[in-house]
């Protein structure tokens, strides 16, 4: 199975510390999950425990990975790639590729790879400033 088939059809949470804030659907649009009283009365798969995140400019997403609870990075069709230093405000990081991407590695402190759909593989150690390819 591709990487590409694997990353379609299912929901994708985010790792982080404590439960997943972030979630990408199976359609690629990202979801938060804000820590409020409510959360616990709601459920956490409840539909009104999650709520749509607006990114810079439409995208499909297919991965993602965090850092921390408010450092996340993520990626996917034509090789969009965005990022959020707070867990709120999200911008575009300049992408090495416009491949869809479909895998993101996050190795703290401050190492991201990406995958795109053929495997190739780049890394930043700038938050996106500078890539490398693998």
């Amino acid at each position: 199975m591709t990487l590409a088939a694997q990353a379609e059809g299912r929901i994708i949470d985010l790792p982080s510390t404590g439960a997943p804030r972030f979630r990408i659907d199976a359609a690629g649009r990202l979801w938060t999950r804000p820590e409020s009283a409510n959360e616990a009365a709601a459920g956490f798969d409840a539909p009104s425990a999650w709520q749509p995140v607006p990114l810079p400019l439409p995208a499909t997403l297919r991965a993602g990975a965090c850092e921390s609870a408010s450092v996340c990075w993520v990626a996917g069709r034509d090789g969009l790639v965005f990022r959020t230093g707070n867990g709120r405000d999200w911008v575009r990081v300049p992408s090495p590729t416009t491949t869809e991407i479909v895998a993101i590695l996050v190795v703290p402190p401050g190492r991201v790879v990406l995958t795109t759909v053929d495997g190739t593989r780049y890394e930043t150690r700038d938050n996106g400033v500078t890539w490398t390819a693998l």
